[in-house]
């Protein structure tokens, strides 16, 4: 992504040309990394949860407790990946393009319910397989 950002700033500071494709391949290249960042932080138990029933509830209670919390986590990237599905599909049918470089939307933007899916299946998975569920580091 840098390297083509800069590629386009040396162009068209040396040459008086630009790479007119290079910002947008840039922008997507960002979307596709930021996307995969979330699932790896996920898989990895770095992502953000609300930790206050850690310290309130009995210990007798935390793996009900977790296991909720890991199906409310798989409910919403699930609601969110068919919401992403919905967009992807009215993005391929009405044929919208990227006007710089040609790129059908949907194939960027298929991205988003790839993602919301695979952390919807990894958080059921870890609802019901405790052994499964990384530890969660958290945020302090």
């Amino acid at each position: 992504m840098a390297a083509l950002l800069c590629a386009d700033v040396f162009f068209r500071e040396v040459f008086q040309y630009s790479l007119p494709w290079a910002q947008k391949l840039s922008l997507h290249l960002m979307i596709l990394s930021g996307c995969l960042g979330v699932s790896l932080a996920s898989s990895a138990g770095g992502h953000l949860r609300p930790e206050l029933g850690d310290m309130i509830l009995p210990k007798l209670i935390q793996p009900a407790v977790t296991a909720f919390r890991e199906f409310c986590i798989a409910s919403f990237c699930g609601f969110y990946f068919y919401i992403a599905f919905m967009y992807v599909q009215q993005s391929k049918d009405f044929g919208d393009a990227n006007v710089i470089t040609g790129v059908p939307m949907w194939v960027v933007q298929a991205i988003f319910p790839t993602v919301f899916f695979v952390m919807a299946i990894k958080h059921v998975i870890y609802a019901t397989m405790p052994s499964m569920r990384p530890v969660s580091r958290g945020v302090h």
